[in-house]
């Protein structure tokens, strides 16, 4: 009997990033901006593991915690993202009732004040 492993990371489709992507960057941002900092200051990749795993672990959460608390909405976002390829500010109001569920469950970064 062979036991099934659970991937050490998780792959999100461009569909899947695309729709969280501005709760992404409100809930993650600490995260994000550290990491930005470095690669700008040119750290060598080998010695950004404590950050990338940080950045990884925040955009895992959150989509977990997206997923779990906001999933219709996170559906919606998808699927208005595929229908409206040229025209991505349509899904402007689901955008902004995702962003609204994100803070209110306390996702991301937001977990840790």
């Amino acid at each position: 009997m062979s036991e099934e492993k659970t991937p050490a990371r998780l792959v999100l489709t461009q569909n899947e990033m695309n729709a969280m992507s501005s709760a992404f960057t409100m809930l993650c941002n600490n995260s994000i901006l550290t990491f930005m900092d470095m690669k700008a200051n040119k750290k060598h990749p080998m010695k950004m593991n404590k950050e990338r795993d940080a950045l990884e672990d925040c955009a895992l959460s959150t989509y977990n915690g997206l997923k779990d608390n906001c999933g219709e909405t996170l559906a919606e976002i998808e699927k208005c993202l595929a229908q409206n390829p040229a025209s991505w500010k349509l899904c402007t109001p689901l955008r902004e009732k995702l962003n609204e569920c994100a803070v209110r469950s306390k996702l991301g970064e937001l977990s840790k004040s």
